[in-house]
């Protein structure tokens, strides 16, 4: 099974292609202009170089958050249409799982840490079951980092890029309950929401859709809020 993975819930995004659970190809683009006008040349390129064309995916998966709200969008809509136009299957998966993913062969809980802006970080607790399986420990949050001690009821392994936003501060709340990867070594990626990606959709099929998973609401719905109130 071949998987194109798409990954624009964060300023760094990636585009990967996936077979097997083994990755073929994969290409990052961390550019300040918008997701929107990199993502399709970036697969096209890719698949340029790896030759593979749309018409040999199998599977489209796509991060659906939390992160960006814009990246987001430009990611789902970006998959959604390309799976529509092939009539190939489409899977979405969550970001936060996606950071914890490759930390979760230890024997430790990894704790996912993304940035979610405003001094506040995404956060949420998984596990690695017998079965090989994800099992989630807690709800995703939006916390402020130095409380995230808190969360930890033992020692785990804390990934993000909201660690390398924070380290210090994380360093400091949670002292020994936390183990951190090197810097630069604490960000998602493309091929690791294909592997996800390929493992939901032989275990539980195609995804009607894929709605972004936000955790908190955006500015544009808080606004509306107050506007509502102000009535």
């Amino acid at each position: 099974m071949i998987v194109l993975a798409i990954d624009t819930s964060s300023p760094l995004g990636s585009v990967a292609f996936v077979k097997d659970g083994r990755l073929l190809a994969e290409m990052s683009f961390g550019l300040k202009s918008h997701h929107s006008t990199h993502v399709l040349p970036a697969i096209e390129a890719l698949g340029e170089k790896a030759g593979i064309g749309i018409e040999a995916v199998d599977l489209f998966a796509c991060a659906k958050g939390p992160g960006s709200f814009t990246g987001l969008r430009i990611g789902i809509a970006t998959c959604m249409g390309l799976a529509t136009g092939s009539g190939k299957a489409i899977v979405g998966v969550s970001t936060l799982e996606a950071v914890a993913y490759p930390y979760l062969q230890s024997d430790l809980p990894v704790a996912s840490v993304l940035d979610a802006r405003k001094g506040q970080v995404y956060f949420q607790l998984f596990e690695i079951e017998k079965t090989d399986s994800i099992k989630i420990l807690s709800d995703a949050v939006s916390v402020d980092p130095a409380k995230l001690a808190s969360s930890l009821s033992k020692r785990s392994i804390v990934v993000g890029d909201g660690v390398d936003l924070y380290r210090d501060l994380l360093k400091n709340s949670c002292g020994a309950k936390a183990l951190f990867p090197p810097p630069g070594l604490c960000y998602h990626r493309a091929h690791v929401v294909g592997i996800i990606g390929e493992l939901k959709y032989r275990n539980f099929g195609s995804d009607q859709r894929i709605e972004p998973f936000y955790v908190r609401a955006s500015d544009a719905e808080i606004n509306l809020e107050f506007k509502k109130i102000e009535r």
